[in-house]
């Protein structure tokens, strides 16, 4: 009979404390120690403390290792943040005795930092403590709410600036994400002592590296070349092995495309963007230029201009690739912004005569009829696959059902069509 008994369960605290702390890592630090994107929620809290609390073993393994101590989330908002940690200083900020005890149980290892706070001006308290450490720090990322609101502009600009004096040695990632509205404050080109800075995250400023040379991923939110100080008077900034560049809710993107030597640049991401041109700049050609992610905001003199100086372009889409799943698919009158494009001269700028353009065989939409499909692949016979997030067959108002679907058919003999998400 005690064969038939089921085996006893091995309860979690016999298992050796070396396999616990590998369970550890995969559950706080799965991603963790990759620069977080500024699109995606930030944790709401350094993930140790949550495992802490459940009992004793637990709170010593962590307790004791030093590696869960360094990725350190640092919230305005958190209360474990605000509670001082064994310190005697009356009155401390709490969130600066939290970080020095991350710092010191950290040991020697590389900081992954975050801050989120509502306003730079809770910052100034810990520039001390991070000018200590700051030789550690691999990636830095700062987070703000509210940003400027209710308060001096002028008093947030020193604690960039002062921040950014510092040296960071080892930084890789820096992302600053921006406040929920723009400062009326001066923009500043800003210098920063960070010879291995690879991924760079700013807004409003423009923030340059000691070895630019070494920056391979850049993205620009809410930045005016024409407002910049000190103004660059014509010169170019060179970022000879930048790979990925992203401008958000920037006016004229070409006079930032004009203004950066990007000779290696493979992938161009412009949303949320409705351009200007005055006097459309020249901007250099990008031979290796491979994917142009652009969201479609009608009219949009600057996408002819670029798509002309990509010969070499693969894959163009109208949206953001990397939103499609939080994208609000939107019903617009007229056709997709490149159609346009590439069928009419735009005023005060001269179209290809010759009628080519970049030979890209893949095509993102959002939503386009049969008809405009069918016009595009006329116009670039290269395109081989068309990816659409609707359905052109189940749009609304639709009067002619059978004779789209008869469309799509026949489109589908000459290309690839798929449709990835039905009718939403």
């Amino acid at each position: 009979m005690d064969l038939l008994k089921p085996p006893a369960l091995i309860g979690i605290h016999s298992l050796p404390p070396e396999l616990l702390v590998s369970l550890f890592k995969l559950l706080c630090y799965n991603g963790a120690a990759r620069p977080p994107s500024t699109q995606n929620q930030h944790p709401s809290r350094h993930p140790p403390p949550a495992l802490m609390l459940v009992c004793r073993a637990w709170y010593e393994i962590i307790r004791n290792n030093p590696t869960f101590w360094s990725v350190i989330v640092l919230r305005g908002d958190n209360p474990l943040s605000k509670i001082p940690v064994n310190t005697d200083t009356p009155g401390a900020d709490g969130r600066v005795e939290w970080l020095r005890e991350c710092l010191k149980r950290s040991g020697d290892l590389s900081i992954n930092l975050i801050i989120t706070s509502e306003r730079l001006l809770g910052l100034r308290p810990l520039l001390q403590t991070i000018h200590e450490h700051a030789y550690r720090f691999q990636t830095f990322t700062v987070v703000l709410w509210n940003g400027y609101k209710d308060q001096d502009p002028e008093v947030h600009i020193p604690p960039i600036k002062k921040l950014l004096d510092y040296s960071f040695p080892a930084l890789k990632n820096l992302l600053l994400s921006p406040p929920s509205f723009q400062p009326f404050v001066p923009r500043l080109m800003i210098n920063t002592e960070s010879p291995e800075l690879h991924t760079l995250s700013c807004f409003y400023h423009m923030i340059i590296p000691s070895q630019p040379s070494n920056l391979t991923r850049l993205t620009l939110k809410w930045f005016e070349l024409d407002d910049i100080q000190p103004p660059l008077g014509g010169s170019q900034i060179e970022l000879p092995n930048l790979l990925e560049l992203c401008l958000k809710k920037c006016r004229n993107p070409l006079g930032i495309l004009s203004a950066l030597s990007a000779p290696a640049l493979q992938k161009l991401t412009v949303h949320q963007t409705k351009s200007y041109i005055r006097f459309p700049p020249e901007i250099p050609p990008y031979r290796n230029l491979r994917e142009l992610q652009w969201e479609d905001v009608l009219p949009d003199l600057a996408l002819g201009p670029v798509l002309r100086s990509c010969p070499n372009l693969t894959r163009f889409a109208n949206y953001i690739v990397d939103r499609r799943q939080d994208l609000q698919i939107r019903i617009r009158e007229g056709p997709p912004c490149i159609l346009n494009t590439v069928i009419k001269e735009s005023p005060g700028i001269n179209e290809r005569k010759d009628g080519k353009w970049p030979p890209f065989d893949e095509l993102l939409l959002d939503s386009a009829t049969c008809e405009e499909l069918k016009e595009l692949v006329k116009i670039i016979p290269t395109i081989k696959r068309i990816y659409l997030l609707k359905d052109p067959t189940k749009r609304r108002g639709l009067k002619d059902k059978k004779r789209e679907k008869e469309l799509l058919a026949s489109m589908r003999h000459r290309v690839d069509v798929v449709i990835r998400h039905g009718s939403s």
